[in-house]
């Protein structure tokens, strides 16, 4: 859920609230009446706000182990792609070392062994 839409959806909720309290104080019902309508409300909005809470977290959780999944198997081919490359600078590393003409230590060895 983007931010703008998060934003709408507090200020709505916030507005309802607001809404309901202005309305409930300026009836015509005596004050037992509206403290018991207030509280009511207090308690529907506050367990509505409960419920919507844990449903963000849940959605928030799910999308956190879908980007976890995502980035574990990015991970995993970069690093395949790593070995291959080092694969690759090893064998090219070794066929030129096979490929070379003999250091001039290797030389005098198989002179002084004569």
């Amino acid at each position: 859920m983007c931010s703008s839409k998060k934003d709408f959806a507090k200020g709505a909720l916030f507005g309802a609230a607001l809404g309901a309290l202005i309305g409930l104080l300026t009836a015509p019902s005596s004050g037992d009446e509206t403290r018991k309508k207030i509280k009511e409300k207090s308690e529907k909005y506050l367990s509505e706000g409960k419920d919507k809470l844990e449903e963000l977290k849940t959605e928030g959780q799910e999308k956190l182990g879908a980007l976890k999944t995502e980035a574990e198997t990015r991970a995993e081919e970069v690093k395949d792609k790593v070995y291959e490359v080092v694969e690759e600078v090893l064998q090219e590393a070794t066929e030129k070392v096979k490929g070379s003409t003999p250091k001039k230590s290797d030389k005098s060895r198989k002179f002084n062994g004569l």
